[in-house]
């Protein structure tokens, strides 16, 4: 029970696949959230390539400079969402993020898309 969220690719062929998945980690679904203008539960939401890279750059930027954390990278209150506080779980989460969005980037093709799905 929680706040579970998900990244999709979607090859030029339709297929699709999960390529990313974090578990109360709610500072990347704010953040996802104030990209798309708002996430609904159990909603698919398009996110380009480019908007991966610049939340993989912004989760270095925090990680090299803490003080913006509360700032740039905030976290989201919502019911079972996990902690809100800026503490080491908070800083790993970062760390993992860059690592999944590192193969995401990595592996990125012509015609794939990209989404974000939540549910909580």
């Amino acid at each position: 029970m929680g706040l579970d969220q998900y990244l999709y690719v979607v090859d030029e062929y339709g297929e699709s696949t999960e390529v990313a998945y974090w578990k109360k980690c709610n500072q990347i679904h704010f953040w996802f959230d104030r990209l798309v203008g708002g996430v609904e539960n159990c909603e698919r939401h398009y996110v380009n390539l480019l908007d991966l890279i610049t939340l993989k750059e912004l989760c270095k930027e925090v990680i090299s400079h803490p003080n913006i954390a509360e700032k740039e990278l905030p976290v989201m209150m919502g019911c079972f969402f996990g902690s809100y506080e800026y503490d080491n779980y908070y800083f790993e989460d970062l760390k993992k993020t860059i690592e999944k969005l590192d193969k995401v980037i990595n592996n990125h093709c012509d015609g794939d898309k990209y989404y974000y799905y939540a549910w909580w």
